[in-house]
């Protein structure tokens, strides 16, 4: 697996919007297939390289799913104390966690 090369991501209008918790603000490399990609189907991808450059960019990039992460990203565990801000209703029923509300 590639854990902890994970990534959470944020579609835009013109560029998704990318960070790790290590990092902050990262890119997929230019010469990624997913560089000029601004709506991804699931929000976290898993890459395989980071390299730092003019910035912080990614390589070999795979778009994962929650439940990939959340069946092989390995031990799960609670924040200690109540949530910050609720986890959000999805369309379809049941509710997205926020990213910061789980540790992997």
């Amino acid at each position: 697996g590639l854990y902890p090369n994970v990534v959470s991501v944020k579609n835009g209008k013109r560029f998704a919007k990318m960070k790790t918790k290590e990092d902050g603000k990262v890119q997929c490399h230019p010469a990624s297939v997913n560089a000029n990609i601004s709506q991804f189907k699931h929000r976290w991808l898993v890459y395989n390289e980071k390299v730092m450059t003019s910035g912080i960019y990614i390589r070999d990039s795979t778009m994962v799913s929650d439940y990939a992460l959340l069946l092989f990203g390995g031990d799960l565990e609670a924040p200690s104390g109540p949530p910050t801000e609720p986890a959000m209703p999805r369309r379809g029923g049941g509710y997205t966690p926020r990213a910061d509300d789980a540790t992997f």
